[in-house]
């Protein structure tokens, strides 16, 4: 039973009781709609985040041993410095997505096997992707991470004296895809989370008042 079937049952209840309805079809359905959106958001939203830190922090640790052998120049001290900074805001980003992921978790924790538990899961998921992956938070999220490939690429340019317009701009085009980010995001919404929150909503609604 897809999505769509499910739907369709839902929007018949005055013509068909609750209790008629096979709840383990049903409630296997909600729960594999709940494993396919925490897989596309781990995907776009978690993976990507990863990757990213994982290459930056890379990046910072090998030119740390590198530049540890030749400390007794300025420059390469301040190269140091800058990299520690820079590891110090990864770490933070790093901290802040596992605590998001946490706490994710402990949404998600073992069911008790009824239909109304798995639909307010659910709904609880969708809710959190619809406000965690626009507005102001998704960028305010993403500032650590940008604020240490900034340090990093200052580190990088006063070792190979570069001009620091380069590290100045790594901040500012990563910015620019945000408003790319966020539309994708708006469009996600309206055409797919949105309307699945709305069914799972007029069901619970039937669930807590068949009569109505």
């Amino acid at each position: 039973m897809n999505f769509e079937e499910l739907q369709v049952i839902w929007n018949t209840q005055d013509q068909r009781p609750l209790y008629a309805i096979d709840e383990t079809a049903v409630q296997t359905e909600l729960w594999r709609q709940r494993q396919t959106l925490r897989r596309t958001w781990f995907r776009w939203n978690i993976l990507p985040a990863y990757v990213a830190g994982g290459l930056l922090g890379a990046m910072i640790a090998l030119n740390l041993l590198l530049v540890a052998f030749d400390a007794s120049n300025a420059i390469a001290r301040r190269a140091v410095a800058l990299w520690i900074a820079a590891g110090v805001a990864l770490l933070y980003f790093v901290a802040a997505t596992l605590r998001d992921r946490q706490q994710e978790r402990r949404r998600e924790e073992a069911s008790t096997g009824s239909l109304r538990e798995e639909l307010e899961r659910g709904i609880a998921r969708l809710e959190y992707e619809i406000r965690a992956g626009g507005g102001v938070s998704g960028p305010w999220r993403a500032i650590p991470l940008f604020v240490a490939a900034s340090l990093a690429m200052w580190a990088v340019a006063d070792i190979m004296g570069w001009s620091l317009w380069l590290p100045a701009s790594v901040g500012p085009l990563m910015l620019l895809g945000l408003p790319v980010e966020l539309w994708r995001h708006h469009r996600r919404v309206t055409r797919d989370l949105r309307p699945r929150l709305q069914s799972l909503q007029a069901l619970r609604a039937k669930l807590t008042n068949p009569a109505a």
